[in-house]
């Protein structure tokens, strides 16, 4: 009986550690934390592809200090608004398929 209590042992432990805790890990340490988690590894990943294509070499980064506070001067930028397509669908799917997976469904 001390065999087949052992080899039962032995085949139930590693099935229940399989499907019980990754479950209760993913749940409670990294669904709340997904984004702050993988941040380290995106940055890696795009740091290499800038490498790969050689767009680290060929460009340069320009800091752009962004006012969102400042009043607009619609008269002055009136011909710019007047070409503003305001539903562009290339750009609409564009952009949801980039972000989409970031974006977590619960």
């Amino acid at each position: 009986m001390g065999r087949w209590r052992s080899a039962l042992i032995a085949v139930a432990a590693p099935i229940l550690l399989r499907t019980v805790i990754p479950p209760i890990i993913g749940a409670a340490y990294v669904k709340p934390n997904e984004i702050s988690i993988e941040r380290p590894y995106i940055k890696k990943h795009i740091e290499a592809t800038r490498s790969a294509f050689g767009i680290d070499q060929r460009t340069d980064e320009i800091e752009f200090t962004a006012k969102p506070n400042e009043p607009v001067d619609f008269r002055q930028h009136q011909p710019l608004l007047d070409n503003v397509r305001l539903w562009d669908w290339h750009a609409f799917h564009d952009a949801i398929t980039q972000l989409q997976p970031y974006r977590p469904y619960i």
